[in-house]
């Protein structure tokens, strides 16, 4: 490894330079080394490393610093133009995406099932013409969604950013070239202040579109922009030069390891305030992070990190693929990623970046293997990934995942949406109608319980089923829950079930362990208020949505899939909730074992004749799944249901 290195670095050294161009500092590579280390980590799977995926953060300021540096030097030779610019990214960003992207199609067809081949034919066709990032937006898939892990291709969306970037900037600073410095600073600082606070805005909004809109991602590139405008200061004051780089690195390790929410400005503001302080240091003298960062093996990473950065989550997707439900190894990941880097760049990256051709060449090649990969996304969709090899029953399971819940929830009006739940958008004479003469049932909880309401209504015909639920909102009072579910609740428990005069009130969420000792306390504040207190546990859970599962499983005529998608943990659960709730009052009816208490162990996984799934996705039910689960829960236990009003 270390003549590799060698080898790597022999041809620019510590302070090359090439013309115009600004002088080349190992240490960036090294940060380069960091960033995508933590990113291929996270991926791979290391829980000590919470925050790894903020390592893209951290290159969106380097890339901002060496861009700007770049620009800014060639602007003041008079050596800048468009032409020339584009070019060199074109050279250096094109050739290695390109083939990634014809070799992850040509492997997805033969690993992937046909409805993520013909979807990677659009995320290929959005990669290859940097728009990946709003393609995420429009197809609303957030950041941890399961569909975009699946996604081979789908974390192009950062190159996406870049290359909007790289579209603009230039255009920005050349427009600027003849104000003085400080207007420059001052227009780059307002408009990543502009930035910064959209973003945060955006988030309370649409998490989802402030993650990946490039707008709400400018503000880190624009830090880095900012750091090449200014030196560190001179050697007299080498201490602040220690200080800040050392700093730099305490807060890049502190962010990487927190557990943070993804998205946030807040979260990506240490790892790239460390990021900076890292850059700024090294811009004048050796300091120690600069001396660390300049490490031999770490530069030897950071050159390679694009390539790096490209292939290793084509790999993780694809054993997923070829292994599902296999625990990753993540050392064997990572050893392939790394000598797939190692191989792109020396036989992709810097041949094409260093050829001779001239820019309309240049030009005339990205436009011909761009219109190539193009081509090949247009096969895979129009084909639809191939779909003739699997069943018309497999097929049409894959059509699940877009499941429309509004008339089995009852969405935006008894069941609150996330950005929707304040108290006003209950629709109160719809979610709280009565029917003189009936037993009156309340049901109150999250989307475990929303999702109860087809199936209750069904299997209670006469009966009204009253419903206040909320995405993420637990039917207790907590100080963790957020202001809106802390609203709802106190709304729910304090006024309209006391003053309500129901016969049950039916409570249902997605349980963990520590909600059993809250739980406890509401079921003995209820009681005095109804006639009964129904506690429905936790259901089956699985890795990937229950209708893949069973595709995958027909597909590869393979039943045991099935079981080694569930997931652990829910039966414990359902059995200490039991054991806990026995004694306080409440009724407390296992759906757990409604549905998994079979002659063969196993768990109902279709609901009815036609085989219709009892989940569209790995823990929320259809509506005859709900029906089934209803019905099954009446039967154990007729007794705890009021069926006639008293």
């Amino acid at each position: 490894m270390p003549r590799l290195v060698e080898s790597m670095t022999a041809t620019v050294g510590p302070h090359a330079t090439n013309g115009s161009s600004p002088g080349y500092r190992a240490d960036i590579d090294g940060l380069r080394a960091i960033a995508v280390l933590a990113v291929v980590l996270y991926h791979a799977g290391a829980d000590w490393l919470p925050g790894g995926f903020l390592g893209v953060d951290i290159f969106f300021v380097i890339s901002g610093f060496v861009i700007t540096t770049l620009l800014r030097a060639q602007l003041a030779a008079g050596a800048f133009t468009l032409a020339g610019f584009y070019d060199r990214r074109i050279r250096r960003i094109l050739p290695a995406l390109l083939v990634v992207l014809a070799v992850t199609g040509a492997v997805a067809w033969v690993v992937l099932p046909p409805p993520d081949i013909a979807k990677l034919g659009q995320g290929t066709a959005a990669a290859a013409l940097f728009v990946f990032n709003l393609y995420m937006v429009t197809a609303r898939e957030g950041y941890f969604s399961g569909a975009a892990q699946a996604d081979p291709v789908q974390h192009t969306w950062s190159l996406a950013v870049e290359g909007q970037f790289y579209l603009l900037f230039p255009l920005l600073l050349l427009a600027c070239r003849k104000w003085t410095r400080a207007q420059q600073v001052l227009l780059l600082t307002s408009l990543m202040a502009l930035s910064a606070m959209g973003a945060v805005a955006l988030a309370g909004y649409s998490p989802n579109t402030a993650f990946y809109f490039s707008g709400a991602r400018a503000w880190e590139l624009l830090l880095g922009s900012l750091l090449a405008f200014y030196e560190a200061p001179a050697a007299r004051w080498r201490w602040l030069q220690e200080a800040a780089g050392l700093a730099g690195l305490a807060l890049i390790a502190f962010g990487l390891a927190s557990d943070t929410e993804v998205g946030s400005v807040q979260g990506a503001l240490m790892p790239c305030v460390g990021a900076a302080l890292v850059i700024w240091c090294g811009s004048r003298s050796r300091a120690a992070a600069t001396r660390l960062l300049a490490f031999k093996p770490l530069v030897g990473v950071g050159l390679v990190s694009y390539s790096l950065y490209l292939w290793h989550w084509p790999l993780v997707v694809f054993y997923g693929a070829m292994f599902p439900f296999e625990p990753l190894p993540a050392a064997a990941i990572i050893a392939a990623s790394l000598l797939m880097a190692v191989l792109s760049w020396r036989f992709i990256e810097t041949p094409l970046r260093r050829s001779t051709a001239s820019s309309a060449q240049a030009y005339r090649w990205a436009a011909g293997t761009t219109a190539a990969v193009l081509a090949g996304a247009v096969v895979l969709i129009g084909t639809a990934g191939g779909d003739w090899r699997i069943s018309p029953y497999a097929r049409w399971l894959y059509t699940l995942g877009d499941y429309p819940t509004a008339q089995v929830y009852r969405d935006d009006t008894c069941f609150l949406v996330p950005r929707r739940q304040q108290l006003q958008h209950l629709d109160r004479d719809k979610c709280l109608a009565r029917a003189p003469g009936k037993p009156n049932y309340m049901l109150i909880g999250d989307s475990h319980a929303a999702h109860l309401w087809s199936g209750l209504s069904r299997a209670f015909p006469d009966a009204t089923i009253q419903q206040v639920t909320a995405a993420g909102c637990r039917p207790f009072k907590s100080v963790d829950a957020s202001p809106d579910c802390r609203a709802l609740a106190d709304e729910v428990l304090d006024h309209i079930i006391p003053a309500g005069d129901f016969d049950a009130v039916v409570l249902s969420a997605r349980w963990a362990a520590d909600d059993i000792e809250p739980l406890r306390k509401t079921v003995a504040a209820l009681l005095p208020h109804t006639r009964a207190v129904i506690v429905v546990g936790p259901i089956a859970e699985y890795r990937m949505p229950l209708p893949r599962v069973l595709a995958l499983a027909e597909s590869r005529n393979d039943a045991s899939l099935v079981a080694r998608a569930r997931l652990d943990g829910r039966e414990q659960l359902d059995r200490a909730m039991a054991s806990a709730l026995g004694a306080s009052g409440a009724v407390y009816l296992s759906a757990y074992r409604a549905l998994c208490a079979t002659a063969s162990g196993e768990c109902i996984t279709t609901a009815t004749a036609n085989r219709v799934p009892v989940q569209f996705d790995d823990a929320h039910l259809t509506a005859e799944g709900s029906v089934l689960l209803a019905s099954r829960l009446r039967d154990a236990n007729p007794a705890a249901w009021p069926l006639v009003r008293q």
